[in-house]
């Protein structure tokens, strides 16, 4: 593979790991509709569910592949430094 295919999957990497943090600074700062226990857990639940989604797709294979691709194409940089 050469540098300009691990440069794309390093942006992809990079775009990933910007949406997620956006997505959880979004979350970060939200509160519950209303008061009272039922509304806290709605709030838990709907949280709860936003994280599996973002745990689901970091488990897809292309996403585990290109985090691979992209951990040998520094570690074969760092061994070509030596």
């Amino acid at each position: 593979m050469g540098s300009r295919e691990v440069a794309i999957l390093n942006d992809y990497l990079n775009l990933w790991t910007r949406s997620i943090i956006e997505l959880l600074d979004k979350l970060k700062d939200t509160v519950p509709e209303s008061q009272g226990m039922l509304a806290e857990i709605n709030y838990w639940r709907d949280m709860s569910r936003v994280l599996d989604a973002i745990n689901n797709e970091l488990k897809q294979s292309y996403v585990e592949m290109v985090v691979q691709i992209l951990t040998c194409a520094k570690f074969d940089k760092d061994i070509a430094q030596f």
